[in-house]
């Protein structure tokens, strides 16, 4: 019995050992649970910033962490202003952490002056205004600029302008400058150019314009040779005077001593038809040069391309293209140019100046011409003036 007692008693022992081992090991479970700890960023995260490599630092009580944004669940938007929660994971700890994203770049407005001078009969302040003054946002690029135009009521043809461009959060940048007009009559001026240009080609053809007027008249008469011999046979007997003889017989022989040159000039005439000056230096005397005809254009124009001034050699359009680095392209003309068929191109560069540049169509070249410094284009701006020109080539059956 005795024997009996003490097993059941070893027995109770190894038992409650075995309990109290079981309720060591779940408090020690309990006490290795940690509640999530929340750190709040006070440093800010720029709106479109790249985050791939940017880090911020958790300030602990006895010491601080380096962590990454992409390591945060779920990932951070920075294209979304405003506080987000995020779930981090780090060394063995969690933490909560909000990641604030602000705005805090403004839009940036290219082309403005303290005055802006235009000049015309008849002039769009704010349509001139769009194609020369652009905006563009870091982030969000290309803005559209609103004009505010308020007449002065002190000084004529003079306007104060307020140019206002907003972003996708809402920044605003304003910038006010003066508009002053300059009125013009232009339909004088181009009744003054067009009697001009009709004098330069009289006058270029000079005796050459006479000798062309003569030139059907003398192959009349080359045919009706014999009629004329009939009446200088009959003058004598008609007409008795021997006055009127010299003065007939004197255009006669001078009729005869320019047939002989007026023989080659037929020969002339036919490359006079298709002769154009395409080289060579014009003094300030000589008639400016004959350029050879320009056709209308053969297949659809690019479209917002707008017919502003058209001559014999020459078409002008205005066309509106912006550039995805800040410039714009405002006109476009195709013209033969001493005899190169070429497209021009202007507007403004990204720095906001005047630039002119020249697409040659048979050598499929780009020409920039410039007084100080060169044009500031990117490399996309360039493909777009090339895609432009040989676009206003091809409506031309040119390219």
């Amino acid at each position: 019995m005795m024997i009996v007692g003490i097993v059941v008693l070893i027995v109770a022992a190894s038992v409650g050992v075995l309990m109290s081992k079981g309720k060591a090991e779940e408090s020690n479970e309990v006490l290795d649970t940690k509640e999530p700890i929340k750190v709040s960023i006070e440093q800010k995260v720029e709106y479109g910033d790249d985050i791939v490599d940017k880090t911020f630092t958790i300030h602990m009580e006895d010491e601080s962490k380096e962590a990454n944004f992409v390591d945060l669940d779920p990932e951070v938007d920075t294209m979304t202003v405003g506080n987000t929660e995020h779930r981090l994971e780090l060394e063995d700890e969690i933490f909560d952490v909000t990641v604030v994203v602000e705005d805090t770049q403004k839009p940036v407005i290219k082309g403005v002056k303290d005055v802006i001078d235009f000049e015309g009969e008849e002039v769009d302040i704010e349509e001139e205004l769009k194609n020369m003054i652009t905006a563009e946002d870091p982030v969000d690029g290309e803005l559209d600029v609103v004009f505010e135009i308020q007449e002065d009521k002190e000084k004529e043809n003079n306007y104060h302008v307020t140019a206002e461009a907003t972003d996708e959060n809402g920044n605003k940048t304003t910038e006010r400058f003066e508009v002053v007009v300059k009125v013009v009559v232009k339909e004088e001026k181009e009744e003054k150019a067009e009697k001009k240009d009709e004098e330069n080609k009289s006058s270029s053809v000079a005796c050459k314009s006479e000798n062309d007027t003569s030139k059907p008249k003398q192959e009349t008469p080359k045919q009706e040779t014999p009629k004329k011999e009939t009446p200088k046979q009959e003058t004598p007997k008609k007409e008795t005077p021997k006055q009127e003889k010299p003065k007939q017989e004197k255009p006669k022989q001078e009729e005869q001593k320019q047939e002989k040159p007026k023989q080659e000039e037929p020969k002339k005439e036919e490359s006079k038809e298709e002769e154009y000056q395409c080289s060579g230096i014009i003094g300030p005397n000589d008639p400016p040069p004959n350029f050879p005809p320009l056709n209308d254009p053969k297949a659809p124009l690019p479209g917002g391309a707008t017919l502003t001034n058209k001559s014999k050699s020459y078409h002008e359009y205005s066309y509106n293209r912006s550039l995805p680095g800040g410039g714009s392209i405002s006109k476009v003309n195709v013209s033969y140019a001493m005899c190169y068929l070429s497209v021009g191109l202007s507007g403004k560069d990204n720095n906001g100046d005047i630039f002119s540049s020249e697409y040659l169509i048979d050598e499929d070249k780009l020409l920039h011409t410039y007084f100080v410094s060169k044009p500031e284009f990117t490399a996309e701006d360039r493909s777009i003036l090339f895609e432009v020109g040989r676009a206003f080539a091809k409506s031309y059956g040119l390219y």
